[in-house]
């Protein structure tokens, strides 16, 4: 099955801001119009957690296309959610951002807990994963990051572009991860295609510790476009790797050191 997480970004603002009453109501709204996405694409909310909600597709009915419905739900969710930005923004509300994680893999789920409290859920480790993919967005400056098992179930039907190979705390091997851009059809203006090509050479050059190539790529797909998070990202660790190159047989994967 698939497990979607969608943290608020900047939810601790929102607290100091409005009075609990009100932020109340802020998010209810919030939480009702993304529920909403989630069971357009026959997901199930499992639960919300403060600012954060989770979701499973494939129980408890099974669904062949889980992943791809996941990731149909993701995209659902953010160009839903900045319509309701420019809604918000009109009355003098906050704007609205969020970073979502999505994993696909086998998981224990059914009723758990104890004899004092139980839930439908779900539990393991590619549980785990996708929320670590979650908090990745945070360091990369993206809005939805897919591992490679949700990318390797859901064919050519999105846009996808390759950002790294991470080890995630509490994980011991490297996944490769994805940043989800849209559907198969979505088209970017010419100076973001022209930085996502870079950033796919660029990549590649990192990886063969070519950091000099890869420096610049990135500066060129930044001319064009600046806001792109990865390339930023991508840029100050490889001016980090020409200064001081990786020792002993690197094999290209990132450690992340934090949640």
């Amino acid at each position: 099955m698939t497990i979607l997480f969608s943290d608020l970004a900047g939810f601790t603002a929102y607290s100091e801001r409005y009075p609990p009453q009100e932020l109340f109501a802020l998010m209810s709204e919030y939480f009702a119009r993304m529920t909403e996405r989630i069971f357009a694409c026959e997901g199930m909310l499992n639960e919300y957690i403060g600012d954060e909600l989770m979701a499973i597709f494939g129980a408890p009915l099974e669904l062949a296309d889980h992943a791809g419905r996941a990731r149909a739900a993701a995209l659902e969710m953010k160009e839903h959610r900045e319509k309701m930005s420019e809604e918000w923004l009109a009355i003098g509300r906050p704007r609205l951002a969020a970073r979502t994680g999505i994993n696909s893999g086998v998981v224990l789920v059914g009723n758990l807990g104890t004899e004092y409290r139980y839930s439908y859920g779900v539990l393991g480790d590619n549980v785990n994963l996708a929320s670590r993919l979650e908090g990745l967005n945070k360091q990369f400056h993206t809005h939805i990051l897919i591992s490679e098992h949700t990318a390797d179930l859901t064919g050519d039907g999105f846009r996808l572009r390759e950002v790294d190979i991470v080890r995630v705390v509490g994980k011991q091997r490297g996944t490769r991860i994805y940043e989800l851009l849209g559907h198969r059809d979505t088209s970017f203006p010419d100076g973001q295609e022209h930085a996502l090509r870079c950033y796919a050479f660029a990549l590649a050059a990192y990886r063969g510790q070519r950091w000099r190539e890869a420096i610049d790529a990135l500066r060129d797909g930044l001319a064009r476009w600046p806001e792109d998070g990865p390339s930023t990202v991508m840029l100050e660790r490889c001016v980090m790797y020409l200064e001081a190159p990786p020792e002993g047989d690197w094999d290209g994967v990132f450690v992340a050191t934090r949640k």
